[in-house]
């Protein structure tokens, strides 16, 4: 009877022994599935954060271009006022002088009839003394 027990023991503590370290290869395992897990999830957020930025740059180039788009129609439509006032400006000039002329011109022809008109008599009597 001595034999059988002392055998039983032995493979008991074999046993105890393998579920031990079962036991901890379990919690090693155990770890390192959390530690790859917390590896993927900061993986993972890192990833969302990287996109996040890439996304905020993109709407800041395309604020930026239309910004600058803007910007431009601006000068534009400012440079376009600025040839149109000048050519109102022009053709507003352009009337005063016809204006100015005209009124000269018939100041002058005035001047010229009434010039003509005083000289008539004189050469009415000039040419009556001939005869």
């Amino acid at each position: 009877m001595y034999g059988p027990s002392r055998t039983h023991n032995v493979n008991n503590m074999v046993s105890y022994k393998k579920g031990a370290e079962l036991k901890q290869k379990i919690k090693r395992d155990v770890k390192q599935v959390k530690l790859v897990k917390k590896i993927y999830m900061l993986a993972n957020e890192i990833e969302r954060n990287r996109l996040h930025e890439e996304k905020r740059r993109f709407a800041e180039m395309r604020k930026m271009k239309k910004s600058k788009k803007k910007s431009m129609k601006n000068v534009m439509r400012d440079r376009y006022q600025e040839q149109l006032q000048l050519l109102r400006q022009s053709i507003e000039n352009e009337r005063m002088d016809r204006k100015i002329a005209k009124f000269a011109k018939t100041q002058a022809m005035k001047e010229w009839k009434r010039d003509l008109s005083r000289r008539q008599p004189q050469m009415q009597l000039s040419h009556g003394s001939y005869a």
